[in-house]
């Protein structure tokens, strides 16, 4: 036999007021024993609710709480002859799909998830934060909001909900089984924030909730299980121990470093270093760049980048700086030694290591020390060089060795790999001292016009006729003719 009415009344009125239930004789204010609700930290809210929650749309968040349309179904055994009385609500099919709520999918934050099996981990948020927390059932109509017809808060079948497991109740249903009023969907808000049981583990004592970063925005901790990120920038790594509960902030190689400048003026980002570049001048303002070799600012490197003036001059320091304004029309100057610029007979080596390829014209500067023997020259060592000016009109001259040039017992060797054309004449340096091919090393043939011969003894030029050959004596102007002999 179960408690009467009366008992289940007494007994509850005064489990809530804090009194405990020892006679139906006794009033709530004859009980002298106390009691109270159990409850699990599990269950109750651990964050602020708000008392101005949006509805405005389905999924919509605020704060720590989000409106759903949560879909109904009748609790087996819970009906009468009159009709269905129970119905329990479950998240919506496509949640996980639908929803910003960072735990969707995970439980019980999940598809189809029933709330009251979930024990209080699933709760919708009652009335006693505010008016506007209650909920809407609605029979008929689909997943769409406000879809289908709203059941009144003063509806003739008397309905409650019980927030904290998720059941609508209706007193007196519409009809009896499976009537077409039944509830079908119920808007409501679901708390979405953490359980107090998790506040508290994550307090630990004194926290900040704000990080303030001067000239940057704020940081702010949403919740007390919200996660602070320390992410490396460019050149710093960032690295964690736990087992000495330490963070490592440091330098590390490659990656980019940008925005180097003065800090004088507004030209910013006039240095930036990457893995694969160094940009000078990121900004495109008008710079020019120095590579200094020591205090005194002798100049290794000078690239004018004012407009109008543009030139880049690679010198060997020393007294080349004084040079700078070497021609108006410079764009590009290599020195080879200190102070070689416009001195003919201390020009240095600029050595090029690969191919050199120039797609303009290749001039010789004149300067105010520089010689009208000035030229062409490419040669092998000083010695060629220094010997290069004896010859007045030399424009293009190879040495094939040091010392190479007018010696017959040093000349050296320049190959050329392929033909050599010359649109002019091609002369010995000097008068009957050098050959054309050696015993050993001879022409295969020798294709030519008339031939002029000359020493020191006599003067003859052999030319040709059609039928026979005439040799001309260039010292009494007497021709003969050639006889030749047929061969059989």
């Amino acid at each position: 036999m179960g408690f009467d009415a009366s008992t289940d009344r007494l007994i509850s009125i005064k489990k809530l007021a804090g009194k405990s239930h020892t006679s139906n004789e006794k009033g709530l204010s004859n009980e002298g024993l106390p009691s109270g609700v159990t409850i699990s930290s599990e269950t109750v809210f651990g964050e602020t609710i708000t008392s101005a929650p949006s509805s405005t749309a389905l999924y919509t968040i605020t704060g720590k709480v989000e409106y759903l349309r949560f879909p109904a179904s009748f609790v087996v055994g819970s009906d009468s002859g009159s009709g269905r009385h129970g119905f329990a609500l479950q998240l919506p099919a496509d949640y996980e799909s639908q929803s910003s709520n960072s735990k969707k999918g995970t439980y019980p934050f999940e598809n189809n998830q029933v709330v009251n099996i979930t024990s209080g981990s699933l709760q919708l948020i009652p009335t006693s934060f505010a008016s506007s927390y209650e909920v809407k059932p609605y029979y008929g109509g689909n997943t769409v909001k406000d879809s289908g017809t709203q059941i009144p808060v003063l509806d003739a079948r008397d309905w409650y909900v019980d927030y904290f497991n998720g059941v609508f109740f209706q007193q007196d249903p519409p009809g009896a089984g499976d009537h077409a009023n039944n509830p079908d969907f119920v808007e409501g808000y679901l708390y979405i924030g953490d359980p107090l049981s998790t506040v508290v583990a994550a307090a630990g004592g004194d926290t900040f909730k704000t990080i303030v970063v001067s000239g940057q925005t704020d940081v702010v901790a949403d919740s007390s299980t919200d996660t602070l990120t320390l992410v490396g920038g460019s050149n710093v790594t960032i690295t964690t121990n736990a087992g000495t509960d330490t963070v490592t902030i440091a330098a590390s190689t490659g990656g980019t470093l940008t925005g180097i400048d003065d800090q004088t003026s507004g030209n910013e980002d006039q240095l930036t270093i990457t893995d694969t570049a160094i940009i000078l001048n990121a900004d495109k303002d008008d710079l020019d760049l120095e590579v200094r070799a020591d205090a005194a600012g002798k100049n290794l490197i000078h690239a004018f980048g004012q407009s109008g003036s543009e030139q880049v001059l690679i010198l060997s320091g020393g007294s080349s700086v004084d040079s700078l304004g070497y021609g108006t029309d410079t764009g590009f100057f290599v020195s080879g030694t200190l102070g070689a610029m416009g001195t003919h007979n201390s020009k240095g080596t600029s050595v090029f290591g690969g191919d050199l390829l120039v797609s303009g014209t290749v001039s010789l500067a004149r300067t105010a020390d520089s010689t009208s023997a000035d030229g062409l020259l490419m040669g092998v060592g000083p010695g060629a060089l220094s010997s290069a000016f004896s010859t007045t009109d030399t424009c293009t001259w190879f040495s094939g060795s040091i010392g190479g040039k007018d010696h017959v017992s040093d000349r050296g060797v320049t190959v050329f790999g392929g033909d050599v054309a010359a649109s002019g004449s091609i002369l010995p340096g000097l008068d009957t001292t050098t050959s054309l091919g050696s015993p050993t090393n001879r022409w295969a043939n020798v294709y030519t016009g008339d031939l002029h011969l000359k020493n020191n003894r006599g003067d003859w030029t052999i030319f040709e006729e059609a039928d026979f050959l005439c040799v001309v004596n260039n010292s009494t102007g007497k021709k003969f003719k050639m006889v030749l002999e047929p061969l059989d």
